[in-house]
């Protein structure tokens, strides 16, 4: 539907509908109009004066001689007191046929009675409205026609009109009575009722199916309960609209009639609904509940008011103050979404103008008391739905729009999404590759973090065994300062023993020398000698014995010094293969190498101190063999000097011969004495350079345990980063075989597309 539909509709109505209003005549007296299709004009006299009623039936009542002078008059147009629930009552009347009518057909208009009737002319019976019992029905919106035939006029233009009647409620309504021709026959019964009948059922029908094609749209999306709200507002409407045009209601019984004049009501409160949902605007619990409490009160009001038409009208005039009010509301509604900005109150609002102008048009022939030529209050209500039919119309048009931009760009994004594929298909291969070689390289690094496990497993292992070398070492040099320590006291007791061996030498020299002077002396001297001698023999042989001792020291510390030399020997080849394994694993394993490098010069300067100490022993073996050759050579002198003393006493001269060599071996003993002093000395010395580096030693081999520490430490760390990386290297790998797998599932898609 376009866009100005309905206010075009809308002006068209009204433009017809004042066009007839304003057509000449139409006042209560004559009317007057050109007939359609070249026809003469149409006439249509007010036929309202000297009718009188009397409730109750009489077939004899249709007479025209009938004496109903004690009837009550009845000033049409006008509301009847009927003082009864329901039943029969007579109207009469005689009526003078106007002189523009005689000698043509004439037909009395019923107008739009609340009555069913038998139309009786002198007695005859020329028409109906509606139904008598027991088939009661009647449609008080339509007018009905009858035509008088000219033999029942009598000369002088009267007629005597009987009109027997049955209403269903204790008071009716007589709008007024007419006489017309052909042409005003003809437009009363095909345009006025046209208007007035065919035209709502017609509008009921639309509307019907504009309901059920909402309720189909919301069966279709069940959350949209606006859609369900306009659906019963359309077929409520419908069921008036209906009530409105039908010449024959369904059934003849006033309970229907008063559901119908309840579904107005209903209706406009499903519409206010509709407002609420369909905006957005004022749609709370309390308000819904509010409106269907409304709802509910007309319809029991209805309901309980089934008795007859006169409270049926009652009941439906009251009830149209909650309509008119609900048209304020919705038009409150209507009008703040369109504040909003909302489009589709545009032609809801117009709706609302053309539909409040139609009920004013019925509200000023209320206020006047004349019957229009058509009420409007049905075509109010079908412009307002009709325009919120157009509205949202125009929200599915734009939804519409929307969608076919919609698929436009679907489409455009399909072409993109096919070439994407295409791409997302070169992506997959090369993904597929990229993942294959990252398994292998993630397999390669998998397998270096397994090998530098291992060896920093293998480096652990060598860092524990240098650890205990390095505890056996340091228990070694220990011992080795021991051992230092008592060769010293051992050289401090020779070197006095030695003092005291060359105090006595010296004596005896001396004695040697007063011996040639002293002859007389030489028993004694003898004697002297021969103890000497043996004192000197012992001393001897305890020299041999200290200087043993030292000789077996030295072979001690020589021993050390192997040991120590193969020490530093090992400890440099585990420093290369530390270097080693440190450069496998690469970046982790620098700090490693830096100490591997530090153990290695440890152990290069181990091994240069263990090579001066074999220097020094060395040197002191050799005066040690220096030493134990003088000794050997004293102990010799002396028992040679003891044999001499033994045989003294015998002969003289061999004891001044064996005294000057004593003399000479003296010097000599004497002369190695000092040597040996002097070598004893060397060595002290010696011991205590040897101490100074084993104490060096000892704190090397300190540093160096320090150190295998901290290489344990950041062997456990390469370990640690090592299992880190062979973690990752499993995750890389099962993210590889995670991508692989992608990328299959993307292939298949794709195929499968």
């Amino acid at each position: 539907m376009k866009r100005h539909a309905v206010p075009l509709f809308a002006l068209f109505c009204l433009a017809a509908v004042a066009a007839l209003h304003a057509a000449p005549g139409n006042e209560p007296g004559v009317s007057s109009g050109s007939a359609p299709d070249g026809q003469g004009p149409r006439l249509m006299m007010a036929a309202d004066d000297g009718w009188v009623f009397s409730v109750g039936d009489d077939p004899a009542r249709s007479s025209p001689g009938f004496d109903d002078s004690s009837w009550i008059a009845a000033g049409i147009p006008s509301r009847i007191a009927l003082g009864m629930p329901e039943g029969y009552w007579w109207l009469r009347a005689k009526l003078v046929v106007p002189p523009e009518l005689r000698g043509k057909p004439v037909w009395f208009n019923t107008g739009k009675a609340w009555a069913a009737m038998e139309i009786y002319v002198n007695g005859v019976l020329i028409g109906l409205r509606g139904g008598m019992p027991p088939g009661y029905f009647m449609r008080p919106g339509l007018t009905n026609t009858a035509l008088i035939p000219s033999s029942l006029v009598d000369g002088d233009g009267t007629v005597s009109l009987a009109l027997r009647c049955y209403t269903k409620g204790t008071a009716t309504f007589l709008p007024g009575f007419q006489l017309v021709n052909l042409e005003g026959a003809d437009f009363l019964e095909n345009v006025q009722n046209l208007f007035n009948g065919e035209l709502y059922v017609v509008l009921a029908a639309i509307c019907l199916f504009i309901g059920i094609y909402f309720i189909a749209q919301f069966v279709a999306n069940p959350g949209e309960h606006a859609f369900l709200f306009f659906s019963f507002s359309l077929i409520f409407i419908a069921l008036y609209f209906y009530d409105l045009g039908a010449a024959r209601f369904v059934t003849t019984g006033l309970l229907l009639r008063a559901i119908a004049r309840a579904a107005l009501t209903l209706s406009m409160g499903f519409l206010i609904l509709f407002f609420m949902r369909f905006f957005g605007i004022c749609d709370n619990r309390i308000l819904r509940g509010g409106i269907m409490a409304e709802m509910a009160v007309v319809f029991i009001a209805f309901i309980l008011n089934a008795k007859g038409e006169a409270e049926l009208n009652v009941v439906f005039n009251l009830s149209l103050l909650p309509v008119f009010a609900g048209i304020l509301f919705g038009t409150f509604i209507v009008a703040r979404a369109a504040m909003k900005g909302v489009p589709d109150a545009l032609p809801i609002i117009v709706g609302l103008v053309v539909g409040i102008g139609f009920g004013i048009h019925d509200i000023i022939y209320q206020m006047i008391g004349v019957d229009p030529f058509a009420w409007l209050q049905g075509m109010s209500f079908f412009t307002l739905n009709l325009s919120v039919f157009v509205a949202m119309s125009w929200r599915t048009a734009r939804f519409q729009k929307d969608l076919n931009r919609n698929t436009v760009e679907i489409q455009r994004q399909r072409d993109r999404l096919e070439s994407l594929f295409g791409e997302i298909g070169r992506a997959v291969d090369e993904t597929s590759e990229v993942a294959g070689k990252l398994e292998s390289s993630v397999a390669d690094v998998s397998n270096a973090a397994g090998r530098s496990a291992n060896a920093g497993t293998s480096i652990g292992a060598s860092v524990k065994r240098q650890n205990e070398a390095l505890a056996e070492a340091r228990e070694a040099v220990t011992g080795l300062l021991g051992s230092i320590e008592k060769v010293d006291a051992e050289l401090e007791s020779e070197t006095v023993n030695l003092e005291n061996g060359l105090e006595i030498v010296t004596g005896l020299l001396e004695g040697v020398g007063r011996m040639a002077g002293e002859i007389e002396k030489t028993a004694a001297l003898s004697d002297a000698l021969s103890l000497v001698g043996s004192q000197g023999e012992r001393e001897v042989v305890e020299l041999s014995s200290a200087i043993e001792k030292v000789r077996r020291g030295s072979s001690e510390i020589r021993g050390i010094v192997d040991a120590v030399n193969d020490f530093a020997e090992q400890t440099n080849l585990l420093a290369m293969n530390a270097s080693i394994e440190a450069a496998h694993a690469g970046q982790f394993g620098r700090g490693f190498a830096v100490i591997a490098q530090e153990i290695k010069k440890l152990a290069a300067a181990s091994a240069n101190r263990a090579c001066k100490i074999g220097e020094i022993m060395d040197s002191i073996d050799g005066l040690v063999g220096e030493a134990t050759q003088a000794s050997v050579r004293a102990a010799e002198a002396l028992n040679h000097m003891a044999g001499e003393t033994a045989g003294a006493a015998l002969n003289i001269r061999t004891i001044v011969r064996d005294a000057e060599s004593s003399r000479k071996q003296g010097a000599q003993a004497q002369a190695a004495l000092n040597d040996i002093g002097s070598s004893a000395s060397r060595v002290k010395s010696e011991s205590a350079r040897q101490g100074t580096y084993s104490s060096q030693v000892r704190g090397s081999m300190s540093t160096l345990f320090d150190c295998t520490g901290e290489v344990s430490g950041a062997s456990d760390d390469i370990m640690k980063h090592d299992r880190n990386l062979v973690e990752q290297s499993s995750a890389l790998q099962n993210l590889a075989a995670a991508s692989r797998s992608i990328a299959g599932d993307l292939s298949a898609l794709m195929k499968r597309e």
